[in-house]
């Protein structure tokens, strides 16, 4: 008898393409704070 597989199906198409979106996030936010960090040293 064997174990059933009870892993979650993942799409990686779909992954990948959430991931490039929270990067996408990341990236932008980071620009925010280096902006407020050279406001806040000026």
């Amino acid at each position: 008898m064997e174990a059933k597989d009870t892993r979650e199906v993942i799409d990686i198409q779909v992954l990948n393409s959430e991931l490039k979106t929270i990067v996408a996030n990341i990236d932008n936010l980071r620009e925010q704070i280096d902006e407020i960090v050279e406001k806040i040293a000026a």
